[in-house]
This record gives C-alpha cells, sequence and structure tokens, in this order.
C-alpha cells in the first residue's frame, strides 16, 4: 500500500516537472537540427532543455550548436537548424537564439529556418 502511494506521488511530480515541454513532434525531426523557443522562454534543441527564461548568455545552447555544427562537417553533411518558435515567445528571446546561433563560432556560417507557430 504504501509502495503504490510513493509510485502515485512520483507519477505526479514527473507529471508537474513536464507540463510546458512541447510535443515532440514539434521538438525533433529525423536528420534535422530543431531549436524550439516556448511560450515561456525555454529554448530546447534537439528535444534537450538548453536555456530557461532569464538566460541571457545561453552559452550551453551555442556550445551545443558548434558541437553539432563540427560533427556534421567532419561527416561530410550539410548543416543548417530549424528554429521554430511559438508566436507568443516573443521577438527579443527569437532574437537571443538568433544570436546565439551566429555567436556560437562554430566553423563557417550556419544556415536558419525560421518557422513561427501560431497555437
Amino acid at each position: 500500500m504504501r509502495l503504490a502511494a510513493s509510485l502515485a506521488l512520483a507519477t505526479l511530480l514527473l507529471l508537474a516537472g513536464c507540463q510546458n515541454t512541447p510535443p515532440r513532434d514539434k521538438l525533433l525531426r529525423p536528420g534535422e537540427t530543431v531549436a524550439y523557443v516556448t511560450e515561456y522562454g525555454r529554448i530546447y534543441l534537439d528535444g534537450l532543455l538548453v536555456a530557461e527564461p532569464g538566460d541571457r548568455a545561453l552559452r550551453a545552447f551555442a556550445t551545443e550548436v558548434t558541437r553539432l555544427h563540427r560533427d556534421s562537417l567532419q561527416k561530410g553533411r550539410k548543416f543548417e537548424i530549424l528554429l521554430r518558435a511559438e508566436k507568443a515567445a516573443g521577438v527579443e528571446r527569437v532574437n537571443e537564439a538568433l544570436d546565439a546561433i551566429v555567436a556560437s563560432g562554430g566553423p563557417g556560417k550556419i544556415p536558419v529556418c525560421l518557422e513561427v507557430l501560431d497555437p
């Protein structure tokens, strides 16, 4: 009985932490690198949360973009980022994500395709 109550509590806590996570089909596309900006200001890269609201430097995001870019170049593949943003995310947060991509320091230029989602 006590184990069942503990499992129920753990499930509730897990679900509470995932409330504002976008659907998986918006975060990932096979063969593409997807950056996703939510209306709450969170930034995901290939399904992983890399920046919380209020993060100004976005260093983790830029570092991950650089790593993915280098890996693609070493494997001889074309690299571009699909930047998906919810309309409510705001222009400022989307610009921060774009600035982080440009400042990632990756070799060469990184093409970005911007897609604004209207819920």
